[in-house]
Order: structure tokens, then C-alpha cells, then sequence
């Protein structure tokens, strides 16, 4: 029979309070524990079982350190291997539609060139973009989203029509340095056009900057008309966003444009006057009908199965522009940049499009990201579905946020003047 002096079993039972699961109870547990041949054996000092807790823990610790560097090391080579597969976009995505060959005229074909002018948030991207039923250049409620001019191709049978959506018009007051090149490039649609369709908001209160445009736009009419022959260049009036015209108003858009502008200004559209909405498609047919009818015999300046000439690189920014610039309010869209860092056809057949977005602070990294990278999820699952859409292939987007500024990292310490 094993006998434990009693200091022993106080000490035990000391032991058992504080750690259960190592040491039992009562002395019938520890029999039982026991192997038969340390029975008689006492239990280890709390010495040595503190240095056996701490061995263990060291042990542990050295595992995770372990563990850990192999961890990361697979993590940079696996980053590595990504980095040594990523290439470059080639000169046939940056500039593919450039380089174009000629186009296969077809029997007796027919080419008109329209320009689409307006003030800002007109809706002219939207228009575009509705008649090519592909997006091709960005939209979204922020003025002069559209910063240069972006030409879209419609081709019918015979016939080819060319548009070219121009940055929107601003007053004189508005016009500072960064948009002078902008209002250059407005003011080159008003140039070797054969058609001006002047795209105006319906639901827009007829202001300064609206007449302040028409009248430049009745400066060419006059001055096309000024030896008493007929312009060479056709005008069309298009009043967008007529689905949000109240049916309960007493006066008609086009009569209350007409009210505004005076008889001087509107005469020169004659009756060329459309109401239409690019977003439902509301009277679209009629203007799409209109311009196929002012085509002239000339043959194609591009091919059949083009629909712009931008590139796939350029189309895929625009997306991406588009669906960034909705997100984004005050002057952050316009310091944010897009640039493409990989175009990469990947062993199982998915592209891989790597696009860094450059902001200007790094507080603006945050308004992308979203909280807890709901934006940025939202962002990506948006674009990724576009350019799979124009692609027509399976696409694996990847973003990077940085900034042009580098954050302060260091904290100031703070001097509390004790008086």
C-alpha cells in the first residue's frame, strides 16, 4: 500500500487547485494516473514543472517562428513566380485600332461624320454609348468626365456614321489653366463636321452658360451663312433626359427652349428638333433614322466591324474610369489617375489585367477602399463584369491604390505649455 505523507498531499492538492488539467485531486486519482512502475514514485516539484511548462512553450514558439518563414517564403515566391509572369501590354492593345488596315468598301457606300456638342452632363457619353451599345467612353454625374475626344463608329448596312463625343463647354469665369486644353478640344467638334447635333438637358433650367454656348454655336451658323448660301454643315437640336419631363407640365421642352433661346437662335435647326432619352432609349429610333438619311455617297473611313477607334487598353480604362469617377465626389476624380501595369494571358486561359490607380493623397486612398474594402470589392466586381463583357473572355482584374504623396508615419509629439 502506497503511503504520502501528509505535507505531500496538501502540496498536491495546492497543485490540483491551480492547474486540473496536469495534476489530479485527490490521491486515488493519482494512483490511477501513475504508471505501475513509478507508482512509488512522488509527483515533480513546481519547479520542474514550470521549467518543463516553459521548455514546451519555447518549443512551441520556435515552431510558429518557423513555420512562419516557410509561410512567407512560399509567399514571395509565389508572388515571384506571378511577377516573372506578368508582361506588358503590347503595341496591339496600347494602340491596336491605330494601325488599322484599310476597310472593305462595300457596293455604294454611304459615311456621314457627326460631332456631339453640349455643356457639361449633357448626357453625350450616354448617347454614344447607347447608340454602339458598348461603353466606350466614360459616364458619370461629374462635369467634364469626358476630358478628350473619343470617336465611336455606327455602321448599317451601307452606311457608316462617325461621332465624335467632345468635352463639355464651360463659361468664362469656370475656365482655369487645367481646362483650357479641354475647351480646345470642344472646340475642335465644332470644326470638319458634317453634321452638329448640340445635345441639351431637357430638365435643365435654361442658364447663362447655355445661351453663352448657343450663341457660339450661331456664330459658326452665321458665319457659314454670311454670302447668303446654305450652311455646309447641318444642325440637329436633341433634347435628352425627356423621360424625366413631367407628363403633367403645361408647356412642351421644345416650346420652353424656344422661349428661352428666342426665334434668333432656334431657326437655325429648323425642324430638326428631336426628343429623346439615351438611358431608356425613348425616341432613339427617330434620330438614328434622321442621321441615316443625311449619309452622302462616300466610302468607309474604317472597318466594318469597328465600333471606336481606341484600343482595348484605352476601352478598358474608360470602363474603369467610368465606374471609379460614380464612386468618387469633390475634386478627387479629377487628381486620380488609371495606369495599366500588366496584360498577361495566363496558362489556363484568363487574362490577367493588373491596373494601378494613382490618387493624390493618401487620404483618398480611403475613399476607394471603402470600409472594410467594400468599395473597392464593389469597384472591382463592376469593372471585371464590363470588360468581360467586351472581352468576351474570362478576365482576372487585380487593382493597386497608391499615392503620389507619401504618408507621414511618425507622430509629432505634442508641448503642453504649462503656465
Amino acid at each position: 500500500m502506497l503511503v504520502i505523507p501528509k505535507h505531500t498531499r496538501g502540496l498536491l492538492y495546492r497543485r490540483s487547485r491551480a492547474r486540473r488539467s496536469r495534476l489530479p485531486v485527490s490521491s486515488c486519482q493519482l494512483m490511477r494516473t501513475y504508471a505501475i512502475a513509478d507508482r512509488y514514485n512522488f509527483p515533480k516539484s513546481e519547479i520542474e514543472l514550470l521549467e518543463e511548462y516553459n521548455e514546451q512553450t519555447q518549443r512551441h514558439k520556435s515552431e510558429n517562428k518557423k513555420r512562419n518563414a516557410i509561410f512567407r517564403k512560399n509567399k514571395q515566391l509565389r508572388h515571384q513566380k506571378i511577377k516573372s509572369l506578368i508582361t506588358a501590354p503590347s503595341d496591339d492593345i496600347k494602340y491596336g485600332n491605330m494601325f488599322m488596315k484599310p476597310p472593305v468598301q462595300p457596293s455604294n457606300p454611304l459615311f456621314l461624320t457627326v460631332s456631339i456638342v453640349g455643356i457639361p452632363n449633357a448626357g453625350k457619353s450616354t448617347f454614344i454609348n447607347r447608340m454602339l451599345d458598348q461603353t466606350i467612353s466614360a459616364v458619370s454625374p461629374k462635369h467634364q468626365t469626358t476630358r478628350e475626344i473619343i470617336t465611336g463608329i455606327y455602321t448599317k448596312d451601307n452606311t457608316q456614321i462617325v461621332f465624335l463625343d467632345t468635352p463639355g463647354f464651360v463659361a468664362k469665369d469656370e475656365r482655369k489653366v487645367a481646362k483650357q486644353d479641354l475647351m480646345m478640344q470642344a472646340r475642335e467638334g465644332l470644326e470638319e463636321s458634317d453634321v452638329l447635333m448640340v445635345l441639351l438637358d431637357a430638365v435643365r433650367t435654361i442658364d447663362y452658360d447655355t445661351i453663352n454656348f448657343f450663341r457660339q454655336v450661331k456664330a459658326r451658323y452665321e458665319n457659314e451663312t454670311k454670302n447668303g448660301g446654305d450652311p455646309t454643315t447641318k444642325y440637329i437640336l436633341v433634347l435628352n433626359k425627356a423621360d424625366l419631363v413631367k407628363p403633367n407640365l403645361t408647356h412642351d421642352p421644345i416650346e420652353r427652349v424656344k422661349h428661352k433661346l428666342g426665334n434668333d437662335m432656334f431657326d437655325m435647326f429648323g425642324d430638326n428638333v428631336f426628343k429623346i432619352s439615351s438611358l431608356t432609349g425613348l425616341g432613339f429610333d427617330n434620330v438614328q433614322n434622321h442621321l441615316e438619311s443625311l449619309a452622302y455617297p462616300e466610302e468607309w473611313a474604317y472597318a466594318k466591324e469597328m465600333k471606336t477607334d481606341l484600343s482595348k487598353l484605352m476601352i478598358v480604362e474608360e470602363i474603369i474610369k467610368s465606374a471609379l469617377w460614380r464612386r468618387l465626389n469633390q475634386e478627387v476624380p479629377y487628381h486620380t489617375e488609371i495606369k495599366n501595369t500588366g496584360w498577361t494571358d495566363l496558362p489556363n486561359g484568363q487574362l490577367r489585367i493588373d491596373e494601378t490607380i494613382i490618387v493624390e493623397k493618401p487620404a483618398h486612398m480611403g475613399f476607394i477602399i471603402g470600409h472594410r474594402g467594400e468599395g473597392l470589392y464593389r469597384l472591382h466586381t463592376e469593372c471585371q463584369r464590363e470588360i468581360i463583357k467586351l472581352l468576351q473572355r474570362p478576365v482576372h482584374l487585380q487593382f493597386k491604390i497608391r499615392s503620389r504623396i507619401k504618408g507621414n508615419t511618425k507622430r509629432k509629439k505634442l508641448k503642453i505649455k504649462r503656465k
